[in-house]
């Protein structure tokens, strides 16, 4: 975590991939968890942060840009932590921005220790190399007639300087990068335009892929208000019992014990729907069939046949206490017609079917 100093490439590339393969690990298994999986990718930010910035110092860049790798981590892990899925392909936009910083040359001329340069001190780290025995290989002085000392002792020291000659304690810090990396970077610097139309279009193709669910996903169309069809009613076509009443009406019943009350008219009409309970659309008028005490009765359908025959149609629910008030009261109105209930009675109890209704009065 620490923003001083500076890093090589190599090690700000051992970074950014550490985190990146930490925050998918731990995706997956805090998926549950989203509170702690942000508590873990804003400290997985800092380290991004800190050595964007300590690569951005070692490259002599503009400060502003190690905020690209910080801003496609923000970007990469709010994405991917929000909808998975295709948002991975973001990983190549964040792969980009780290090897784009990866290849400035370093500026200075530093001791770098495991890639760092700063004032943490990593000194501990570097690795001793066995200092060599002196007296394992001990070159004894020997006498040789006939020549100088002074030349002799000459030889004997030339013989010790070649032995010992590039052997140190420690291993000197060094100022150079990874050799790898550096074939790379000659070849960007030597085809700039390639490398930056390809940066582009890698870019390009990494937030379409990222954002191709959205594009395709149904767009949101406002519900129109379409006029549905009213359904078609037909009157019913089964009745039996019909049992002919005076004042001109009949009664009857349908399959399901349904009481039909028809009358004769010269309307010409045939409308299969004068008012209909299921659209509560019609003729006002034959909203309620009205008894002379203001009982009401609510038809199910009123329909219109053979251009001018009315059927009204009401609830199985209502046939027993409709029967018995035609058999009591005195008349009842229905779509503007008015019927006397003089004799209903005696109609009704002729009737089998009907005279079971009256059984309770």
């Amino acid at each position: 975590m620490c923003f001083s100093g500076s890093d090589q490439s190599s090690r700000f590339g051992v970074i950014q991939s550490a985190i990146y393969l930490c925050f998918l690990l731990l995706s997956l298994i805090l998926a549950n968890v989203p509170s702690l999986l942000f508590v873990v990718t804003l400290v997985l930010l800092v380290f991004a942060s800190a050595s964007s910035v300590r690569r951005v110092r070692d490259g002599a860049l503009a400060p502003i840009l190690s905020a690209v790798p910080i801003g496609v981590y923000v970007l990469t892990t709010t994405l991917i932590g929000s909808m998975g899925g295709s948002s991975y392909f973001l990983l190549i936009l964040a792969a980009l921005s780290t090897v784009g910083l990866m290849l400035c040359p370093s500026r200075q001329r530093l001791d770098y220790i495991q890639g760092y340069h700063g004032p943490v001190d990593l000194s501990s780290h570097q690795a001793k190399k066995a200092t060599p025995n002196i007296y394992a290989n001990r070159i004894e002085p020997t006498f040789v007639a006939g020549q100088d000392a002074n030349e002799h002792n000459d030889a004997h020291n030339s013989q010790i300087d070649e032995h010992f000659s590039g052997q140190t304690d420690f291993d000197e810090p060094t100022t150079q990068d990874n050799d790898w990396i550096e074939p790379l970077k000659s070849w960007v610097l030597a085809n700039q335009k390639v490398a930056t139309a390809a940066f582009g279009f890698m870019v390009f193709l990494s937030l379409v892929l990222a954002t191709l669910p959205m594009w395709l996903s149904n767009p949101v169309v406002e519900e129109e208000t379409v006029a549905m069809p009213e359904p078609e009613i037909t009157a019913q076509k089964v009745r039996d019992n019909i049992l002919e009443m005076p004042n001109n009406y009949f009664l009857m019943t349908d399959e399901n014990h349904s009481l039909i009350i028809h009358w004769p008219s010269y309307a010409e009409n045939n409308d299969p729907a004068l008012w209909s309970i299921l659209t509560a659309k019609g003729e006002p008028s034959c909203e309620n069939l009205l008894f002379n005490d203001n009982t009401r009765f609510r038809p199910n359908l009123v329909a219109i046949e053979n251009e001018g025959d009315h059927y009204a149609s009401f609830s199985p629910l209502d046939t027993e206490a409709l029967v018995k008030a035609i058999a009591a009261k005195g008349n009842f109105s229905l779509c503007g017609y008015e019927f006397s209930l003089k004799g209903s009675t005696a109609a009704i109890n002729s009737s089998p079917t009907f005279s079971a209704y009256l059984e309770s009065l």
